[in-house]
């Protein structure tokens, strides 16, 4: 898809460490730094990213990571999640459209990115100054391009989705919900948590397998005062994470598979 990057920033925030048993299985406690084909996951993200064709990058992490990407992109870490994103967007110059992405999705893809952001241009209304926009795969064609792989879904009533590696969001948008990111930052995993913000006759519709695609657009787009965006159909590859020993196991087994090495 032809689409201008000119305005994008991608932050990419790499800092927090994780526990045992994860950190001894990838030899590190930086998950950015777990080895797949002899390099390191955020070594296979920022390929992505630069060969999608975005040039303001940013990497918030540690030192051990600056000593991997050397002084490109790189940027002190802060205190926390979105202090983080706040220290990348800054380093930035603060673009007014920004990416964020994680450093543990190895199999990003330069084509699914694009297509993720295109599909954002596309939709947005020029008129809201305040958007955000996730990347959802439906199961279907996750589990066609992962067989065997289970992870947890967001079940609507037109759709059984997974969420992945793609936010979006413009800076207007950033700054006016940096609260309510952390809340949601906090249990991006636990759809559960996720719905309590959204009140009791929305979780008790969801459970019900109720609420469309468009409804869930429109109540995301209340709660966070702004236009919200989900595109449905981002790439697959970009829901595959690191977050236990059996995820990092099974990317390390198809890696081959994904990933253009030397």
């Amino acid at each position: 898809m032809d689409v201008s990057l000119k305005d994008w920033g991608v932050v990419i925030p790499a800092g927090g460490l994780v526990p045992d048993p994860l950190a001894t299985r990838l030899g590190t406690p930086r998950k950015a730094l777990a080895q797949i084909l002899g390099r390191t996951s955020i070594e296979w993200t920022l390929d992505a990213v630069r060969g999608a064709g975005f040039t303001q990058i940013a990497v918030v992490s540690g030192e051990d990571v600056h000593e991997v990407i050397g002084d490109d992109h790189w940027v002190p870490e802060s205190t926390g999640q979105i202090e983080n994103a706040q220290a990348g967007i800054s380093a930035l110059g603060h673009p007014s459209k920004i990416l964020f992405l994680p450093a543990d999705s190895p199999f990003l893809d330069p084509a699914g990115l694009r297509e993720f952001v295109g599909e954002v241009e596309m939709r947005r209304n020029l008129d809201e100054p305040k958007w955000y926009a996730a990347g959802l795969c439906t199961r279907a064609r996750y589990e066609e391009v992962f067989p065997g792989w289970s992870n947890p879904s967001i079940r609507l009533r037109d759709a059984d989705l997974m969420s992945g590696a793609y936010f979006a969001t413009s800076l207007d948008g950033f700054q006016h919900g940096a609260d309510l990111f952390r809340s949601i930052s906090e249990s991006r995993k636990s759809q559960f948590k996720m719905l309590l913000r959204f009140g009791l006759v929305p979780l008790v519709r969801y459970f019900f397998h109720r609420v469309s695609l468009g409804e869930a657009e429109s109540r995301l787009s209340k709660a966070f005062s702004g236009q919200a965006l989900i595109v449905p159909s981002a790439d697959a590859r970009s829901i595959a994470d690191i977050d236990t020993v059996e995820d990092y196991e099974r990317l390390v087994a198809v890696a081959e598979k994904f990933l253009n090495h030397p």
